[in-house]
């Protein structure tokens, strides 16, 4: 997954702090009903989830 490929290339001391800054606004784009299309609205959600998963590590 890109998104992965991305989160690695982060040092690793400013990666919560980054990958928070992402999965924010997506989480709020996701608040909206209807903003996003049912498909991007499952892939922003799959990349939130990824971000805060990660970040959390």
């Amino acid at each position: 997954m890109a998104l992965r490929k991305g989160i690695a290339l982060v040092p690793r001391e400013e990666r919560a702090a980054v990958l928070m800054s992402v999965a924010e606004p997506l989480r709020d784009m996701l608040s909206v009903e209807g903003l996003l299309a049912p498909e991007t609205a499952a892939g922003v959600r799959e990349a939130t989830e990824e971000c805060l998963r990660t970040a959390t590590v």
